[in-house]
């Protein structure tokens, strides 16, 4: 789903790297590999979201797509949230740049409650904003004491799990089983995205949900961990597909600038692009995980770091066994979240904006048993 980062100390992406009483691992079963998604999925739909005069999309940003198939979607340059009806149709924006209440400077992650209200969450404000389903302006709630800024919203057994910075620095997922009351807090982690140059810079939080199984990962490392509703630890899933290339270490002072022989973000751009990340986790049909992967964009060399994906891979969340790996993603493709079926932006302008629904094929299914 959404794949938030953040500047600084706490741009990065975690779990909990405890051991676990309940780790599932790949369940020695060969996963299939194709040269297309198209050969794992069929197209149900293609999805020509409406762009209305004066209040067109300037960037697809964090998305929330319900089980009626309709999606939320935040800008991630501009201060709108936006609702899209299942066949793409406009349905309501909210927005504008500010700081007063249900303003935003550049919004950070959007999800649902089980009442179908939609939480946006501004890395610059230290507050929830709650829209109506129609996105309607309906209440703001401060952060907790010992909280400053917001980084991530994630949908859960009705409620909202929430990315926290705190005042020491720390980072926190918050369960709110209701918006403003905490359920409980579990410290992000692992520590090594904090103590290897960089990486806190480069790395992002990923999140998704299945059930009663919240699935926390980061964009470096592996495994992703599962966590239950009491927000415990109870097992871990995944393992790196043949493409993947680890994330170099290198030491403090490795991109300065040296003088006039060295090319400005010429280190930086060359270490960015020798790795592999985990672009997104993205939950279909509370069964199976799909996991796209990309390379970190060179275009900007600035945080917040954009990702271009090339392909995907796929798990049974019940048996923890790896179906699919490496499937390529068409060129310039995008997975924007899962829900029912998997959702993938395929066109962007000039051409429409444009979301292909996808369905795994029988085949596919049949090959997890």
């Amino acid at each position: 789903m959404a794949r938030p980062s953040l500047p600084g100390l706490v741009l990065c992406s975690l779990f909990l790297a405890a051991g676990c009483s309940d780790a599932r691992q790949d369940a020695g079963h060969a996963p299939l590999s194709f040269q297309s998604i198209h050969e794992a999925f069929t197209t149900l739909d293609t999805i020509h979201l409406e762009q209305v005069p004066g209040d067109t999309i300037a960037e697809i940003g964090a998305v929330d797509i319900s089980a009626d198939g309709d999606i939320v979607i935040a800008d991630r340059y501009l201060p709108r949230v936006r609702l899209y009806a299942r066949d793409g149709r406009f349905v309501a924006g909210q927005g504008r740049f500010g700081d007063a209440p249900f303003e935003y400077r550049r919004i950070r992650a959007v999800a649902r409650d089980r009442s179908g209200r939609v939480v946006v969450l501004s890395l610059q404000a230290p507050r929830t904003t709650v829209l109506t389903p129609d996105l309607l302006p309906d209440t703001t709630i401060p952060l907790a004491s010992g909280f400053i800024a917001p980084w991530l919203a994630q949908r859960f057994r009705g409620g909202v799990v929430q990315g926290l910075i705190g005042e020491e620095g720390r980072t926190w997922y918050s369960y709110q089983e209701s918006l403003g009351t905490e359920r409980w807090r579990i410290e992000a982690g692992p520590r090594k995205l904090y103590e290897v140059p960089y990486w806190a810079s480069v790395a992002r939080f990923l999140t998704d949900s299945a059930g009663d199984t919240l699935l926390l990962g980061n964009s470096f490392l592996y495994p992703v961990g599962l966590y239950d509703a009491g927000g415990a630890l109870v097992g871990e899933l995944g393992s790196p597909p043949p493409s993947w290339r680890d994330v170099p270490e290198v030491e403090a002072g490795a991109f300065a600038f040296t003088g006039p022989s060295d090319m400005p973000g010429g280190a930086l751009a060359e270490w960015l692009t020798s790795f592999t990340v985990i672009a997104g986790l993205h939950v279909v049909q509370d069964r199976w995980l799909v996991v796209s992967h990309g390379r970190v964009s060179t275009e900007r060399l600035t945080p917040p770091f954009e990702t271009v994906e090339y392909a995907v891979d796929m798990y049974d969340l019940g048996s923890g066994t790896k179906v699919l790996e490496d499937v390529p993603l068409p060129q310039g493709a995008r997975v924007l979240g899962g829900g029912p079926y998997l959702h993938v932006l395929t066109a962007i302008p000039p051409q429409p904006w444009t979301v292909v629904r996808l369905d795994i094929l029988p085949e596919v299914r049949a090959a997890a048993s």
